[in-house]
């Protein structure tokens, strides 16, 4: 749980800041964060007999967060969407995992559930 809960918080803050400090782009970003996460999961799979496609999905799932827009979204706000989103993932998930886009919407219910508090006022 705690391995999962960290690839979250990786995967959101390392998309947001190639996104916007390196202009990368948002889905540019996501799909570096993706496709190098991939690269360093099948390498590790090769010497571990471990299944890391879940892994795979948090990740790809987590870097939709990250996506987000630089004026709407604080670093702070970015770890309460982390939170909610491993947590979403956790006990939502499995119920609507056979959708089609349902990491996209575990992602977008975050998103929302956070821009709906006023964390950065704190």
């Amino acid at each position: 749980m705690i391995i999962e809960f960290t690839l979250v918080l990786i995967s959101i803050f390392l998309t947001f800041y190639l996104s916007h400090s390196l202009n990368f782009g948002s889905v540019r970003a996501s799909g570096f964060v993706t496709i190098l996460s991939w690269i360093v999961f099948t390498i590790l799979n090769q010497s571990m007999a471990i299944d890391f496609d879940n892994y795979l999905k948090i990740i790809f799932g987590a870097s939709f967060i990250g996506m987000s827009s630089i004026q709407k979204n604080s670093p702070l706000r970015l770890l309460f969407a982390g939170t909610f989103f491993y947590g979403i993932i956790l006990f939502i998930h499995p119920f609507i995992a056979i959708q089609g886009g349902s990491l996209g919407f575990c992602a977008f219910l975050s998103m929302v559930i956070t821009s709906r508090r006023n964390i950065d006022k704190a």
